[in-house]
């Protein structure tokens, strides 16, 4: 049986752990076409939070074989990821487009 101790330190563990990922799936569709700068952006959010990437894969490994547990986690990282999306598009909605870098030019 669980502790409520452990529930709570299992429960901090997986959204730490989710907001790492989500924040690194964003980073790898904004950083898709270039895998040295998304490499060295998800390195400097997981040293901020100092995780390692080999403690993530380890965590994704136990806990896919637990969907029960599993489930929490999953539902957090698509929270957060819906959540981060949101915040990159409304800034992409602020920051205008320089006339340069527009796709058709108007003669």
């Amino acid at each position: 049986m669980w502790s409520k101790l452990t529930i709570y330190r299992e429960q901090k563990l997986a959204q730490k752990y989710a907001k790492i990922t989500a924040e690194t799936w964003v980073a790898y569709a904004k950083f898709n076409n270039e895998p040295e700068k998304y490499r060295q952006y998800r390195d400097s959010l997981l040293n901020a939070d100092e995780i390692s990437k080999e403690a993530i894969d380890d965590y994704l490994a136990n806990y896919q074989k637990e969907a029960e547990k599993y489930i929490y986690f999953a539902t957090l990282v698509s929270f957060y990821v819906d959540s981060l999306a949101a915040v990159e598009d409304s800034l992409l909605k602020t920051v205008p487009i320089p006339a340069g870098d527009t796709a058709f030019k108007i003669r």
